[in-house]
């Protein structure tokens, strides 16, 4: 029932981009150029006359006095005032979202709390939200752990959460039944911006290819679950489980926090997935069946495009991914990935309404890796189900340092528009469904639990 579901709706409007010209690439190119040239001086400038104390690990100058936050604020903003913000300048720098964060805490009509966790040098940071509760009022039955910016490219996931953040406080209103309020009545949220935040950095300054963090380590491949050191694409799953900082601070809270519900929101196609990631299941069981239900509702009204379980073909497989991890390790009983951008959307939808409706298909209780939908993947590769064509694009990616600047400018441009939307009406759009649909499926999974208890 659930694969024919999406196809009993309207049809859901998705507006392409048109592709970029040769000169307005050139145009781009050549502001970058210029503005990473001018930031260098800059701040070379800034540590002469300050003539203070400086750290420049992380391109930052610290200003050790009483008023360093705000200091560090202005310098900070300026210098990141270049490569993601100068060309899309409706795009945050994490600064930018950092104090977009601490200024929502105060005004927050729940109650928002932000910590920070550090180990080796990454620091990550972690956002609360919760509705007060009266003297004897339940607890929420829903505890949502939310992680954008795994891969540090893919940006889109941190600014749809961050719209979520501000509908959750009050500051936006979403479309429709989209109640925020409504929803923190049974659900909490743990929420993370940024979970690479050293390679986001190389972001912001126009690497718009960087899916690895600085040790050449696939984070969304280095969860203890079926891990494997060899199998990821673009680079490797580190040297052993958990060999990273970034996913051992995520994982510290996360288990702290046993969510009852695990959302990993990435980039590059649409996409819609539960577990597992490294092998084909061929019987869901009643956890799974529930996921699927929530999958197809939240399709329905906000994506079009493939869902279920994600599986792999033999050859493709996605070891050590923090869903499977969730799902495997901590018991989280409903854990989702979400690929939330990706261009041809209309292309996609198209092709997989088609599929859905050939016979057979509801035999296959939409696993993703069956080779019924192998030509979607082929041709609309994801994250979570290998094709040959995203093998190849993220290994031109990676060799982007014998290219010449030109050239080099060229596939970072592709990259950002592979990964993100590069127009302010698209990005509007996406932030706006995405909140809408994190919301959806916070109340989708808050509504089944509560389902579950009446039914003890």
């Amino acid at each position: 029932a659930s694969a024919v579901t999406p196809l009993q709706h309207p049809p859901i409007v998705l507006h392409e981009e048109a592709p970029e010209t040769a000169a307005l690439t050139a145009m781009r190119t050549a502001a970058v150029l210029w503005a990473l040239a001018a930031a260098a001086v800059a701040r070379c400038s800034w540590a002469l006359a300050l003539g203070r104390k400086t750290e420049s690990a992380a391109g930052v100058i610290v200003d050790y006095k009483s008023d360093a936050l705000s200091r560090k604020r202005s310098l900070l903003n300026a210098s990141r005032r270049f490569g993601l913000t100068l060309q899309f300048p409706f795009y945050h720098s994490y600064e930018e979202a950092q104090d977009e964060v601490l200024r929502l805490a105060k005004s927050c009509k729940a109650n928002m709390s932000v910590h920070t966790v550090q180990e080796l040098g990454v620091s990550i940071d972690f956002v609360r939200v919760w509705r007060h509760r009266s003297e004897g009022e339940k607890p929420p039955v829903n505890r949502v752990f939310v992680v954008a910016g795994e891969h540090a490219r893919e940006l889109i996931g941190s600014e749809s959460v961050l719209h979520l953040l501000r509908a959750l406080c009050g500051e936006v209103a979403l479309t429709g039944d989209h109640n925020a309020e409504e929803a923190l009545k049974d659900s909490e949220f743990e929420i993370i911006l940024n979970a690479s935040p050293r390679a986001r950095e190389l972001v912001e300054e126009g690497d718009y290819c960087r899916r690895l963090n600085l040790r050449g380590v696939d984070l969304n491949r280095n969860w203890d679950e079926q891990w494997s050191a060899s199998h990821s694409v673009g680079g490797s799953g580190g040297p052993q489980p958990f060999s990273e900082p970034e996913t051992r601070l995520i994982r510290q809270v996360v288990q702290d926090y046993k969510p009852t519900l695990f959302l990993s929101v990435h980039s590059g196609t649409r996409g819609l997935y539960m577990p597992w990631a490294y092998e084909v299941k061929q019987e869901l069981n009643q956890k799974q069946q529930a996921m699927m239900r929530v999958l197809a509702a939240v399709d329905a009204d906000h994506c079009r495009c493939p869902f279920g379980a994600a599986g792999h073909e033999v050859g493709y497989a996605c070891p050590g991914t923090s869903i499977d991890w969730a799902y495997g390790h901590l018991k989280t009983p409903y854990t989702f990935a979400f690929e939330i951008w990706g261009g041809n959307a209309s292309l996609l939808q198209r092709r997989w309404e088609d599929k859905l409706r050939e016979d057979g298909v509801a035999a296959l209780g939409l696993q993703l890796s069956h080779p019924h939908f192998r030509s979607i993947f082929e041709q609309h590769p994801s994250d979570f189900v290998k094709s040959e064509l995203v093998i190849a694009h993220d290994k031109e990616a990676v060799n982007t340092r014998a290219m010449s600047s030109a050239d080099r400018a060229k596939v970072f441009m592709t990259c950002f528009r592979t990964f993100n939307p590069a127009t302010w009406s698209s990005y509007q759009e996406a932030i706006g469904n995405w909140a809408e649909a994190f919301l959806d499926t916070a109340r989708l999974v808050a509504a089944d639990i509560l389902s579950q208890q009446k039914e003890r």
